[in-house]
């Protein structure tokens, strides 16, 4: 369960219910479904999860983020194959007013970045890398942040949308598929932490030797 289209298949066969559901519409599934990935993303601080965007470039000097990218995360531009170095905006500033480098820069302003030297018009020619930020989702192949590695809580996020809509009718089975969810997401964030735990531990020594002569 990867894209947002098959979260809602998930939570519509546990309704019952069609695309053309009255009682139950996809638009309130939708609305239903981005609460709860919110919800469900902040829930713990889960691993960064690092990704690059393909764009095309226009004749200019800035961009829109993407918007599931956080804020500050970006960390690697490449346009038509060339690397561009990151600096702080303010440098950002002086090297685009002095315009006499011939190195190739990038730089973050709130929801922005900025190139320098001015791009020009390209089809699918760069890519920019960031970290993943739960973003609402609009379109029915949109993944969520934990899509192809943790994609079991994408079923927790359809759970807890199970439970919304179905706790009108049944607050029994909305408080089982709330325990449902739970468990899914506990017993993801102990692997993790389990993980986590046995990676940092990979450089450490079995025992630690106290050097008394130090």
């Amino acid at each position: 369960m990867e894209l947002r289209s098959e979260i809602i298949a998930f939570v519509q066969r546990k309704l019952l219910a069609g695309n053309n559901s009255s009682y139950f519409s996809e638009t309130a599934i939708e609305a239903a479904i981005n609460d709860n990935y919110i919800l469900v993303a902040s829930m713990k601080p889960w691993d960064k999860k690092e990704k690059g965007f393909i764009f095309s470039t226009v004749a200019d000097y800035y961009y829109d983020m993407p918007s599931n990218l956080a804020t500050g995360s970006t960390f690697k531009l490449e346009i038509d194959d060339e690397q561009y170095s990151k600096i702080n905006f303010e440098e950002f500033l002086r090297v685009k007013d002095e315009a006499t480098s011939t190195e190739k820069y990038f730089a973050e302003y709130g929801r922005q970045f900025f190139v320098y030297p001015a791009t020009t018009v390209g089809t699918n020619n760069a890519t920019i890398w960031g970290v993943i930020q739960a973003a609402t989702l609009t379109g029915d192949t949109d993944p969520t942040m934990f899509s192809y590695s943790e994609a079991q809580l994408n079923m927790a996020i359809g759970e807890l949308t199970y439970a919304d809509m179905i706790q009108p009718i049944n607050s029994g089975e909305a408080d089982k598929a709330q325990t449902r969810a739970k468990l899914i997401i506990d017993t993801t964030w102990q692997k993790m932490a389990e993980r986590s735990q046995r990676e940092a531990m990979v450089d450490r020594p079995m025992f630690e030797i106290t050097d008394f002569y130090i």
